[in-house]
């Protein structure tokens, strides 16, 4: 999370009071990235009692997410989890330098789902140097998991992500 747990609060808050509003979303990519600061936000939460449920996204290292702070996080009203797999082959998850394997991804997301919460994976297709062979393992782990949803896109070339970088230094892409 990029904020501090106090401007959340306060805008949680704001929401609840003044719109009635039940349920948020957190775009923040490295929403879990702290779990010492994602606790602080789940523990004021349950404090200030605000009954709001919502969504965020798993940040791309989830080894911080254990069975007790995915309890906490639950109880503080977290609905579902996103969570950026982006391929399902070893080989292109080491090749565009994602953490954690396969295997490290399928038990993290048992976990989530064993402690009550939904899964949304998210996966890309079209990497450079992706064969029709990585594309069917990306596919065929994508429905090996216990995920509620998945999505599949093609790989674009967001701001920071090693595919951007490739692309600049492959091509001279500009943007």
């Amino acid at each position: 999370m990029t904020r501090s747990v106090e401007s959340v609060i306060q805008e949680l808050e704001l929401l609840k009071t003044k719109y009635n509003v039940g349920h948020i979303i957190f775009t923040d990519t490295r929403f879990t990235g702290n779990i010492e600061v994602v606790k602080e936000l789940c523990n004021v939460i349950l404090r200030n009692k605000l009954d709001i449920t919502w969504n965020c996204i798993g940040y791309e290292d989830m080894s911080s997410l254990t069975e007790d702070a995915l309890k906490l996080i639950k109880k503080a009203g977290c609905i579902f989890i996103n969570v950026g797999i982006e391929a399902g082959s070893d080989k292109m998850r080491e090749r565009i330098k994602k953490v954690g394997t396969t295997g490290d991804l399928f038990r993290k997301i048992c976990l989530i789902k064993e402690v009550g919460i939904g899964v949304t994976a998210f996966f890309m297709i079209g990497y450079p140097g992706e064969t029709r062979k990585d594309i069917k393992d990306s596919v065929r782990f994508a429905f090996s998991l216990p995920a509620d949803t998945m999505q599949f896109e093609i790989a674009y070339p967001h701001p920071g992500t090693e595919l951007l970088k490739y692309l600049k230094s492959k091509y001279n892409v500009k943007k």
